[in-house]
């Protein structure tokens, strides 16, 4: 009985080797470290071949336009972004559809002024301003391509120019130091404006149409009353020429870009400096601000255009594609869209000896994952392919 019990009863486990549970615990810790890692790694690699891919369209243009040949110098959106507009040193403006690349319109003033234009285009699309290096402005029917009206005044170069969002006036920065206020209507100046004490090279109108921003070779955005032709507050932090500004569409802070390889964003009530973005190698040329106020472009002679949060004045993105300067840059409306227009030198890379080759390029703002990736290789733009 005491025999059949002892075979009846389950055998009780054998000791375990303390080696084999060492080199168990050992795999469960390595699993626990290398795994993350693999599927960490195998995640960049995904979107690596994203960025790589063909629907990644971050550092490739949407669309190229042709037609200009020489350097594209400053450049419009209209408020519906169905139309572009474009000014040139070929001495001619362009009008442009901007959904299939076809140029509807081309516009030329009296040849052989030199330097070439600076554009600006109403909100309904219908009609355009252009300034030239002989002093004149140019109000254009865009969809004739007829000269509307020849605005007189300034006593030399007309640096930028800016139509007000009822389109019935317009502002304007020249090299002879002064900004002129126009009635688009008749022609006529309304106001002079006197404050910098060099070129002035850029300008904007605010959304209300009662303020002006300017920008010039002074080092200083100044801030106008148009209706007083008053200078209300010299803005100062840059040290060098500030070449481009931008009005955000409350009106509540400027934006300014300048050769010192900066851009500022101020708050015009106090004149303070709000960022101060640094990340171009090489002078900031052109800069807008988003419709909703969250996000500005910047342009650059280092051939890049970045996209930047102004809450927090962090680089989001940079666009690579353009082979030389960037003069110009603008936001369509929806924001997911971005056109810019520049040049490639003769002795560029891809250059023709002997002559400058013009580049207007159309962009998609990159989200979701894409703006992920981004933040999180640093803002920098990936190697071209």
């Amino acid at each position: 009985m005491l025999s059949d019990m002892h075979h009846d009863a389950p055998a009780s486990p054998a000791p375990r080797d303390p080696r084999q549970l060492s080199w168990r615990w050992y795999f469960f810790m390595s699993a626990m470290i290398f795994v993350p890692a693999i599927l960490g790694l195998a995640a960049i690699w995904g979107l690596d071949r994203l960025r790589d891919s063909a629907e990644y369209k971050l550092t490739h243009p949407v669309r190229e336009f042709a037609g200009h040949t020489d350097l594209v110098k400053s450049i419009a959106i209209s408020a519906d972004g169905r139309r572009g507009l474009s000014g040139s040193a070929d001495e001619t403006l362009r009008f442009w559809d901007l959904s299939t690349g076809s140029c509807l319109r081309t516009m030329s003033g009296p040849p052989r002024m030199g330097g070439g234009y600076s554009v600006a285009i109403s909100r309904d699309g219908k009609r355009g301003l252009s300034g030239r290096d002989d002093g004149k402005l140019r109000l254009w029917d865009l969809a004739t391509g007829d000269c509307l009206r020849t605005m007189s005044g300034h006593t030399s170069f007309v640096r930028s120019v800016a139509i007000s969002p009822d389109g019935q006036r317009g502002l304007s920065g020249s090299a002879d130091e002064t900004l002129r206020f126009w009635d688009l209507s008749t022609g006529s100046c309304l106001r002079t404006m006197r404050g910098h004490r060099d070129d002035v090279l850029s300008v904007a109108i605010s959304a209300d149409g009662k303020r002006g921003l300017s920008g010039g070779e002074d080092c200083t955005p100044r801030l106008w009353d148009l209706a007083m032709g008053s200078c209300l507050r010299t803005m100062r932090g840059h040290t060098n020429y500030v070449y481009c500004v931008a009005i955000s569409a409350d009106g509540k802070r400027g934006l300014s870009g300048s050769q010192d390889r900066t851009l500022r964003l101020w708050d015009l009530a106090t004149g303070n400096c709000l960022q101060t973005m640094s990340g171009h190698t090489l002078p900031v040329l052109s800069v807008a601000i988003s419709a909703d106020g969250k996000r500005c472009l910047s342009g650059s002679s280092d051939g890049t255009i970045r996209l930047w949060n102004l809450e927090t004045g962090v680089e989001v993105c940079g666009f690579t594609g353009h082979r030389g300067r960037v003069f110009a840059v603008a936001f369509a409306p929806d924001g997911q869209r971005i056109l810019s227009g520049g040049s490639v030198e003769p002795d560029g890379p891809g250059g023709v000896p002997g002559a400058r080759t013009p580049e207007l390029f159309l962009w998609r703002v990159p989200s979701g994952l894409e703006l992920w990736a981004w933040r999180h290789w640093g803002g920098k733009p990936p190697a071209k392919p």
